[in-house]
């Protein structure tokens, strides 16, 4: 149910209730409120838990009227609320470990009266459903004693009364109406400027409670009125002289109002008023002038901003208020600078005074000198969470001065607040940071008895991270809603793009523009690009009208075109499209038909080298029969990405049967080669020349894992003799030679070395092989000339301990100049990242999540870091540093 993860979308429920659910990776929570009347007795079972899901039961206690808690954290995710309003609002009854497959049970006692919350939590991956039961009964008041009665002495004797005379009856004077006062503007309480504190009280016999002031012209300005002592809701309001409201609070339940308003010379109202039918309640209501203690402003530029200093702990740099509309305060700037050649990474919180919750919607903004623009600039990164919500960043600043914006979220409704704003910055020079911890906040954790224990962060659950330019792109998860991010490895340079319904994928670059697959909730699943703005984030074309969309798949970039196959037709067929060079349209590839009900199809292994397009297609297969079926062929477009492109043409490689061409490498001298079969069912190396091709390297089946060092192409490939082993091919005589890694280090004879993850670094090739003789896998290079590989130790060279410093099942190798990275596991720590550089022989670990390793001695935590990306330079992955969930980071 949409919002049941929050307190103001949670299901009321009776004592007696039997409820199905579904909680999974994207509805972390669902709640249930019910009330009790009196103490009662709770039952609580979880049952019909699907297996190998993670799901656990809370239990709590509102601490707060409940309108209050809702007007407080109501529209709130339950996984997103902070400690400090959690402990506020909430109190933990009990709870189970959230694990146990065959369900959860929890029995209570007695519970006293009140409003209570049931939370159903996820902490797995998997998507479970469960079925919820409860049982209770009110508990039977104790009986009051009846006191044992006081004996009564006999009476003595009393005579009887002497007659009075009636006195002569008074007649009763007719009242005098007397005004009720304060219970109008006409009848408003008079009071001096500025006022004292004013007490008072409203019920249903007394709904309202006028109050009218003055302002002299010596005393505009911003002021503060505060209606506290409340029992129940009552609200407050400022009225000009003719009784237009100026502005209202709406806080519901007993919790203390405030509201700020800018005043000039002239004659108020006050009014103070039930919020509910049968609110009873004393109030309070006082007056104050706010003091501007910080005057910066972007209007009055740089050097208006207040510098702050913030050090590695949180904690609050400046409390102020800003208020649309103010005579003093209607925005602050703020100045903080990263030293040259430091990298430090920001936590920044903007909340209400002492931490509480803001009373008015503010936003605030992060920029550096480009933010002074009298233009919009995209650079400008922004916090704008609605309503009274706290404003939060976290992620990493390079070198420079940065001004900091505090500003109403609204323009010409007077909105502001008080505030209190807190900033960390930590050094993170030379080691891994998160560019932007997109989903901030904390998620509570338990232990195996359902206790409370530590928090851990909120993951955005960032992935497809996609070098396009100068940039990364990537689909994270902000809390809020999934969608495409841009960053450019900073705080500032990391921003959403367009959300959709659903992850985008097939992350594709062509001309300089992203391609991607998306639903935006009305297309369906259709072709989007983005050139790195949201204003450019757009559809390419709805091919396929409805919510079912297109589907596009196969994505690859030709020089100025992109070529994929999408289902537009009704009956779902896939068809063979590019879009123009412009890239804002879509054409259908002319694939010539043999015979009119027979056109190409099967299109496949799609591959750009040299302007032209590579790619494996059938033709009439199986058709009814007929022999004009040539099987799967290699197919081309020449000129495939510029204006004209040619027209398709098939090679024929294997006129008797399919030859299938897959992974597609042109080496330097020009020459194409490819993994096709043209005899029987083994696929081998082929030279493509023209409509033919030729065998290289005979005898060696499954050719892959390409990767062309000048003249030589290495590769994997398997044989009878030397089994999956390395590799080369020198293309200037087609001249194929074994780099044994198996037999070199063992007698195994034909056991596989595997190799994979082939990267070149100058003029040697990096690879990843198992060397057979219980070492497990290792990073080894060959260089250029040799057949003899050599295994470089993966093993960190400032850790002692042989038995710990050996990685297991290394993965994502990507060269940076000279050094390569990589993810991989270590007894001590876990799977992190590790690097080696290739000109001092130095391996290295790079631990990132650090936090857990000095729990439980023998238990490991790790980053687990993936997608290892070269942009310009610098690494970008994704990985959990145990602090701030699954996020993208830099190094």
């Amino acid at each position: 149910m949409p919002g049941d993860n929050q307190l103001n979308g949670a299901i009321n429920v009776g004592l007696i209730t039997n409820r199905n659910g579904k909680v999974g990776r994207k509805d972390l929570d669902d709640l249930y409120r019910f009330n009790l009347s009196g103490r009662s007795s709770l039952g609580v079972s979880l049952s019909k838990i699907s297996k190998k899901a993670k799901v656990g039961v809370e239990v709590y206690r509102l601490k707060r009227p409940l309108e209050e808690v809702r007007a407080n954290v109501g529209n709130i995710d339950f996984s997103q609320l902070d400690s400090s309003d959690r402990s506020t609002n909430f109190e933990l009854i009990r709870s189970t470990k959230a694990g146990n497959p065959k369900g959860a049970r929890i029995a209570i006692n007695s519970l006293d009266s009140g409003d209570y919350v049931i939370r159903i939590r996820q902490s797995g991956k998997l998507d479970s459903k469960y079925r919820l039961s409860l049982v209770g009964a009110l508990l039977p008041e104790d009986p009051i004693p009846t006191p044992d009665p006081i004996p009564t002495p006999d009476p003595t004797p009393i005579p009887d009364p002497i007659p009075t005379p009636d006195p002569t009856p008074t007649p009763n004077p007719t009242p005098t109406p007397i005004p009720d006062p304060g219970n109008s503007l006409a009848t408003a309480y008079p009071i001096a400027f500025p006022f004292t504190t004013q007490n008072g009280s409203v019920n249903d016999g007394d709904q309202q409670d006028y109050y009218k002031f003055s302002v002299p012209s010596a005393g505009m300005g911003d002021y503060k009125f505060d209606l506290s002592g409340l029992a129940a809701n009552a609200n407050v309001e400022i009225l000009d002289i003719n009784g237009g409201v100026i502005k209202t609070t709406t806080t519901l339940g007993s919790q203390s109002e405030s509201l700020l308003v800018p005043l000039d010379e002239g004659s108020y109202f006050a009014r103070v008023f039930q919020g509910a039918p049968s609110a009873v309640s004393n109030y309070s209501l006082n007056m104050s002038l706010l003091t501007d203690g910080f005057t910066g402003s972007v209007a009055g530029g740089e050097p208006t901003a207040s510098p702050l200093t913030p050090t590695a702990t949180l904690g609050v740099l400046a409390t102020n208020y800003v208020l649309d509309g103010a005579k003093n305060s209607k925005e602050d700037l703020f100045k903080i600078v990263v030293a040259p050649t430091e990298r430090k990474f920001l936590n920044l919180e903007l909340k209400g005074i002492a931490g509480g919750s803001l009373t008015g919607n503010l936003d605030v903004e992060l920029f550096g000198a480009d933010g002074f623009s009298p233009t919009p600039n995209t650079s400008i990164l922004k916090s704008s969470r609605s309503g009274n919500s706290a404003e939060v960043f976290g992620g990493t600043l390079d070198e420079g001065t940065y001004y900091i914006r505090v500003k109403p979220g609204t323009v010409g409704t007077r909105e502001g607040s008080e505030y209190s704003l807190a900033m960390s910055l930590n050094n993170r020079s030379g080691v891994p940071a998160i560019t932007r911890d997109i989903n901030y906040g904390k998620i509570q954790n338990f232990d195996d008895n359902g206790n409370p224990t530590t928090q851990t962060g909120n993951s955005s659950d960032a992935k497809l991270l996609t070098k396009v330019g100068g940039l990364a792109y990537f689909s994270a998860n902000d809390g809020t809603d999934t969608a495409l991010w841009k960053t450019d490895g900073t705080l500032k340079g990391t921003q959403k793009l367009k959300s959709f319904s659903d992850s985008p994928s097939n992350f594709t670059e062509a001309n300089g523009f992203l391609y991607f697959t998306g639903n935006d909730g009305s297309t369906g699943t259709e072709l989007w690009r983005s050139d790195g703005t949201a204003s450019g984030t757009v559809l390419v074309k709805d091919l396929r009208t409805g919510s079912d969309g297109s589907s596009p798949a196969s994505l690859t970039g030709a020089g100025g075109r992109l070529y994929f196959l999408a289902k537009a037709l009704a009956s779902g067929a896939e068809q063979f499209y590019r879009t123009n060079v412009a890239g804002t349209d879509i054409e259908l590839v002319p694939l010539p038909p043999i015979d009119p009900l027979n056109p190409v199809y099967g299109v496949g292994n799609l591959a750009f080298y040299n302007n032209t397009l590579y790619f494996s297609a059938e033709q009439n297969a199986g058709n009814m029969g007929s022999s004009l079926g040539s099987g799967k062929e290699l197919w081309t477009i020449n000129n495939a990405g510029g204006a004209s492109p040619g027209v398709p043409t098939m090679q024929d490689l294997r006129p008797s049967g399919s030859s299938a061409p897959s992974e597609f490498v042109v080496a330097a001298n020009g020459n194409l080669y490819a993994s096709a079969s043209l005899s029987g069912s083994t696929f081998s190396l082929v030279k493509i020349n023209g409509s033919s091709a030729t065998s290289n390297a005979s005898g060696v089946r499954n050719p892959k894992n390409f990767v062309a060092v000048g003249d030589t192409l290495y590769f994997s490939g398997t044989t009878t003799n030397a089994g999956t082993e390395l590799w080369k091919l020198d293309t200037t005589n087609d001249q194929a030679s074994l780099i044994n890694v198996a037999s070199d280090v063992s007698t195994f004879g034909t056991t596989s070395s595997n190799p994979r993850s082939l990267v070149a670094v100058g003029t040697s090739v990096y690879f990843f092989a198992n060397a057979s003789d219980g070492t497990g896998e290792g990073l080894w290079k060959v260089d250029s000339g040799s057949t003899n590989p050599t295994q470089v130790s993966i093993a960190d060279m400032t850790i002692a301990d042989i038995t710990k410093r050996m990685g297991t099942s290394p993965d994502d190798l990507v060269a940076i100049g000279n050094t390569l990275y990589f993810s991989a596991g270590n007894d001590a720590k876990g799977r992190e990242l590790w690097s080696y550089d290739t000109a001092t022989t130095t391996m290295k670990l790079i631990d990132i999540n650090t936090q857990a390793d000095l729990a439980t001695p023998g238990i490991t935590f790790s980053s687990n870091p993936g997608r290892l990306t070269n942009i310009d330079g610098a690494l970008y992955f994704i990985a959990d540093n145990g602090l701030d969930g699954i996020e993208l980071m830099s190094l």
